[in-house]
């Protein structure tokens, strides 16, 4: 992960640190510094995917995952008629996350690269999760990675019943595919904020997290401004 590579070594950096200190009390932030770097679905999937990962070395362990995919099948659950996933929230409350395995751009060939696989060897989960920044889905994108995965991975060890395939944008676009859970940023901001609320981790990860966070609401109100002015032009034209 070259974002994050860079990320981890700009952070460590002295001189930036330093800076960073200076500056912190100004509305310049060290998340607010990344995203102008680079602020494209790439570095957010980046992002996630570190935290996600208990392997890392963020010193949140296994929850950022735990939290996120309780969060995504709990609401799935709340809805009413037919459900996406036989897993129930308590399936993953229930669960311990230490042979997980997290991909990013994990290539199914000819029928493309989704942007976070995590394959969850010791509960035999797998989990797909596309995340849409400003742009929409590609064509048959999600219907192609469901046809993928059919194939790619043994049925009776990641039967349908353990799959978890989430579509994730600011605003829960629907994705093409109806296999795919919609899931809004809101979720993701809620899951941060739960973990910042626990006020159990390093202060460096706290720090970063919390700026994200509020980057991610940057994101949310950017993106319902968007769809009221396109909503006002179309609108206009009629």
């Amino acid at each position: 992960m070259p974002f994050k590579d860079d990320f981890l070594s700009l952070i460590k950096d002295s001189d930036f640190r330093d800076l960073d200190r200076k500056m912190g009390t100004q509305e310049i932030s060290l998340w607010r510094i990344i995203k102008k770097l680079k602020r494209d679905e790439n570095s957010y999937s980046d992002f996630m995917a570190y935290f996600m990962d208990p392997n890392e070395n963020h010193g949140i362990e296994e929850r950022f995952l735990k939290k996120f995919l309780f969060s995504v099948v709990k609401s799935e659950n709340e809805l009413v008629g037919e459900l996406k996933t036989a897993l129930h929230p308590i399936d993953i409350e229930m669960s311990s996350f230490n042979e997980v395995s997290i991909y990013r751009e994990y290539n199914f060939r000819d029928y493309g690269r989704i942007d976070i696989l995590i394959e969850d060897k010791g509960n035999n989960i797998l989990v797909l999760l596309e995340n849409k920044l400003y742009s929409k889905e590609g064509k048959n994108q999600t219907n192609r990675y469901w046809e993928a995965v059919n194939k790619k991975f043994d049925p009776t060890k990641y039967p349908d019943q353990n799959r978890l395939l989430i579509f994730l944008s600011p605003d829960g676009l629907n994705a093409e595919n109806e296999k795919f859970i919609n899931i809004s940023y809101q979720v993701l901001i809620d899951t941060v904020n739960e973990l910042l609320e626990e006020n159990n981790m390093p202060a460096e990860t706290q720090r970063i997290l919390t700026n994200y966070m509020k980057n991610l609401k940057e994101i949310t109100v950017d993106n319902e401004r968007l769809n009221w002015r396109n909503k006002y032009m179309r609108n206009m034209q009629n």
